[in-house]
């Protein structure tokens, strides 16, 4: 084998730190002419070098590799003694080789010895070739990773200095990514046990709730730049889970942990998920409590009693927990109409707070009966003067919007015909329903319209509704509405369908309903 210029310069493009390429150079440069020995000698020098330069990077940020590895070369040095040996031993030692890397960095360490006696066996280009492609691979093209040190001192800045990371998420997502780059992967076990350690001790305390929430968040997106496997001895996730139970439980109640842990590490969290909705104080630990719970089972992660379990959670929770937890409109929907259902103002405001806070979008991904459904209960709570019912329908009334056709449809219906499809009619809040319908199209204005006239045609007199002179007072808010309607036609069909039909027929009833005239 003779000098190959293209094998050399695609093993410089590898090189990891601009300080190695200038032996690197010097090697290619005696290769090159044919000085051998020169070559493989160099060469060792720049591996010894390398594996120095690294310890005394990563040192400066590790103090356990500053004391027990930079002190010995130091002393070396200071000696007079060779610390070629001593490097690649540490570099075992602590994981920046392999044991078989070491092996081969050994050899070249003793051929290094051999070659370097001019009488003695001089190195062939196989052998400086082979000898400098290991040191490239093993050492020059690997950066410097941290270890222990490093990963306690990053761990104790977290939990203790508020202003160590801030709360923007894509600062949090730099962040892990760049110490996910730097951090051996040996330490990963360590950095997980030791998070879950000291996110346990301050798990009760609501004061530091930004530093719980980012810890949560540095973790998941520290572990979703690597490659890790919980079924290694190393990892201890069921110490782990049992020792800090409530930080395990946030901790690893993610999708990205979750395919990993066994089906009993599986049970343990979410059983301790459980305890944490009914035991844990603050607003932020039970929305994280719910938003894991809810990210497992929308991505089908769940047993069947599991699954089970989330739905008595999604029926029983406090609804404004629901919505802030992120929790889709279409799965605690039941839970918004009920509430609204309650005739408590304590309960009613808050679903409205959800379901604004949900938003229309949201809405819309709802069936449409159970759209109109919402609809129809916003205007009855609101006829009830539960004040966020009140002012969401002002809101929609006097402000463009992008609520759909079937909730607002419910907002109508519910002012003529109940689900029953009994005739009465509502006044309070009227005005204001009508006036949702600006934004929009005409085409589905004329359905809401339509609906209303069939459901009006096939209504039938609620008991005990109209009284003497109710028929004008009704006759005279329909006028009103046409201002508001662009279908003015088939309002003015609605408003002939009541005069004629509905107060005609209250009227011809009166006796049966007993309704005095």
């Amino acid at each position: 084998m003779e000098f190959n210029e293209e094998k050399m310069s695609r093993l410089e493009e590898i090189i990891e730190d601009e300080r190695d390429e200038v032996l690197f150079r010097e090697v290619k440069s005696c290769f090159k002419v044919g000085a051998l020995r020169a070559a493989y000698i160099i060469n060792w020098i720049m591996i010894a070098e390398s594996l120095k330069n690294k310890f005394y990077k990563i040192a400066r940020k590790d103090n356990v590799i500053s004391k027990k590895v930079i002190s010995k070369i130091e002393d070396k040095e200071e000696n007079k003694k060779p610390t070629d040996g001593l490097l690649i031993e540490e570099a075992k030692d602590y994981g920046l080789i392999s044991s078989s890397e070491f092996e081969e960095l050994n050899h070249i360490k003793k051929m290094r010895g051999i070659y370097a006696h001019p009488l003695e066996e001089a190195p062939n280009p196989e052998n400086v070739y082979a000898a400098v492609k290991t040191g490239v691979d093993s050492v020059l093209s690997k950066p410097p990773l941290l270890r222990h040190g490093y990963v306690q001192q990053l761990i104790n800045r977290m939990f203790e200095y508020d202003y160590y990371l801030d709360d923007w998420n894509e600062s949090i997502n730099k962040f892990a990514y760049e110490n996910a780059k730097r951090i051996h992967p040996e330490t990963y076990p360590y950095l997980l046990n030791n998070i879950a350690k000291k996110f346990n001790e301050i798990i009760d305390d609501p004061d530091l709730n930004n530093i719980k929430t980012r810890a949560l968040k540095f973790t998941e997106s520290f572990f979703n730049e690597i490659e890790f496997n919980f079924s290694e001895e190393d990892w201890g996730i069921e110490n782990i889970i049992c020792a800090y139970q409530e930080a395990a439980a946030l901790l690893l109640a993610k999708a990205t942990f979750w395919q990993q842990l066994s089906d009993h590490e599986k049970g343990m969290i979410f059983n301790l998920l459980e305890v944490n909705l009914e035991n844990m104080d603050g607003d932020i630990p039970k929305t994280t409590c719910i938003r894991y719970i809810n990210n497992l089972y929308e991505n089908d992660l769940l047993s069947e009693r599991q699954e089970n379990v989330v739905n008595t959670i999604y029926e029983t929770t406090d609804v404004k927990f629901l919505v802030k937890a992120d929790v889709k409109m279409e799965l605690c929907a039941n839970k918004i109409i009920k509430e609204l259902e309650s005739k408590n103002w304590y309960r009613q405001n808050p679903a409205v707070q959800a379901l604004n806070n949900a938003g229309s979008e949201q809405c819309k991904d709802l069936a449409e009966n159970k759209q109109e459904e919402i609809g129809r209960n916003i205007l009855q709570s609101a006829q009830g003067e539960a004040n966020e019912s009140i002012n969401f329908i002002n809101h929609l009334a006097d402000n463009e919007h992008e609520w759909p056709k079937s909730f607002l449809c419910g907002l109508i219906l519910e002012c003529f015909v109940n689900e029953e499809r009994e005739f009465r009619f509502k006044t309070g809040y009227f005005e204001e329903a009508i006036k949702t319908l600006k934004p929009l199209s005409v085409s589905e204005e004329e359905e809401i319209l339509l609906n209303l006239k069939e459901n009006l045609l096939n209504s039938k007199p609620q008991k005990s509704w109209i009284n003497d002179g109710d028929d004008e007072e009704v006759l005279s808010y329909l006028k009103k509405a046409k201002k508001f309607i662009k279908n003015k036609n088939l309002l003015e069909e609605i408003i002939e369908i009541f005069r004629e039909e509905k107060i005609d027929l209250y009227k011809d009833n009166a006796d049966d309903f007993d309704v005095p005239f």
